[in-house]
């Protein structure tokens, strides 16, 4: 299953934050992180709190 990197800012917060989900797309690795839609926005399904995606990236697995 690949792994997704989710660049992401809060309100609460100055910085840009990021979190690593596993899931077979980006949209299921966004769903693992938080809920809502472009259209409303999203909030984290932990802690409640408003943020704004800025980016997903699918992490590449190296060979050994």
């Amino acid at each position: 299953m690949p792994a997704y990197e989710i660049h992401y800012t809060r309100h609460d917060m100055d910085v840009t934050c990021k979190a690593i989900k596993y899931a077979h797309d980006s949209a299921g690795a966004l769903d693992c992180l938080c809920s809502g839609n472009k259209k409303r926005g999203y909030s984290l399904k932990k802690t409640g709190v408003l943020v704004k995606i800025v980016k997903i990236n699918e992490l590449k697995q190296s060979q050994n």
